[in-house]
């Protein structure tokens, strides 16, 4: 797609400089013309200025400067769905467990990434009065293990044992979204092995469900947020309502629901 995109801002591009080109040799030739009069030679100049007016903006909107194509826009357009997705996901969990304490796990430096301190706000936006946002925490990990000046990504360094001192050091907590998703050892984390009545409700934000089935299935994790298979992005601001712009992206899989979903989906989930 990368490459289709490129291919045809070259083509639209170099379609307005032939056109500017073709403009200021025509307006050449006009002044260049002793047959033509003052008037046509004035609104000649004229037309080549609006046609330098039309190429500027062309290209200003082809060049991710302005339009459709912004930047900034479509930076815009992912920060209103990056919001929606920890919302609908607070607003779910506020209904389903209200009263409640909750801990946020986040990456060591989230203050620094714009996504993640989006969706903390998300979360707490979500919550409103029902659930008490009692700790953010940054799940630490062991960067000693990995070479000196590679930064991995917090997916491939994090472990049970990291997840593990976050629920045992916060333990009043009984709710838990995890914004960066679960350690590849996730099968290790002493949270499974707890009893239903201490072990926190776990929810799950940028995580690939496809290893979850039965963890969903057995209420250890109680929701998690993944794309619809197959979305469209789209390059139209997303509406109003934060429900409808979640719908358009993203689906909420819960122990409710997880078998019609695999139902429409089989291939979100790992075939055991």
């Amino acid at each position: 797609m990368g490459g289709i995109s490129t291919l045809s801002n070259t083509v639209v591009l170099t379609g307005i400089g032939l056109i500017l080109l073709a403009t200021m040799y025509f307006v050449y030739k006009v002044f260049q013309s002793d047959r033509m009069d003052t008037s046509v030679k004035i609104f000649s100049l004229l037309g080549l200025i609006t046609v330098i007016a039309f190429c500027t903006t062309a290209v200003l909107y082809r060049t991710d400067m302005v339009g459709e194509y912004s930047a900034d826009r479509l930076a815009k357009i992912e920060s209103r769905y990056n919001f929606c997705k920890g919302y609908v996901l607070a607003k779910y969990l506020a209904e389903k467990y209200p009263d409640r304490k909750a801990m946020i796990i986040v990456s060591p430096n989230y203050e620094e990434i714009l996504r993640q301190k989006e969706l903390v706000d998300s979360l707490k936006a979500g919550f409103g009065d029902s659930i008490t946002v009692e700790a953010i925490v940054p799940i630490s990990v062991d960067l000693s293990r990995y070479q000196h000046g590679k930064s991995p990504h917090i997916e491939e360094v994090m472990t049970a044992e990291d997840f593990d001192y976050a629920f045992e050091k916060h333990r009043e907590c009984e709710v838990v979204v995890s914004i960066i998703g679960v350690p590849k050892d996730l099968d290790k984390m002493k949270v499974w092995t707890m009893e239903d009545y201490e072990r926190p409700k776990i929810a799950l934000l940028n995580s690939s469900t496809k290893y979850l089935e039965g963890a969903i299935k057995g209420k250890f994790v109680v929701a998690s947020v993944h794309y619809i298979p197959g979305f469209k992005s789209s390059k139209r601001m997303p509406p109003g309502d934060p429900k409808k712009v979640f719908e358009e992206r993203y689906m909420l899989v819960t122990p409710e629901n997880i078998d019609q979903i695999r139902k429409k989906y089989e291939r979100l989930f790992f075939k055991m």
